[in-house]
């Protein structure tokens, strides 16, 4: 077995862990979607809520 470290080039958030974890930094506006949007250098998560949408 080797002790290598094999690089990543990409990731992304799962959609669904970055949702709890707004739900409870962010209470007041109250997410109840996340779904990404956008890839890139910074990728883009639409949030959407019982009162607005935030991108």
């Amino acid at each position: 077995m080797s002790n290598e470290v094999f690089q990543v080039r990409y990731s992304q958030l799962n959609q669904d862990l970055l949702l709890n974890e707004l739900k409870k930094r962010y209470k007041s506006i109250n997410p109840i979607s996340c779904q990404l949007f956008k890839t890139g250098m910074n990728d883009v998560y639409i949030v959407k809520s019982n009162y607005s949408t935030f991108p």
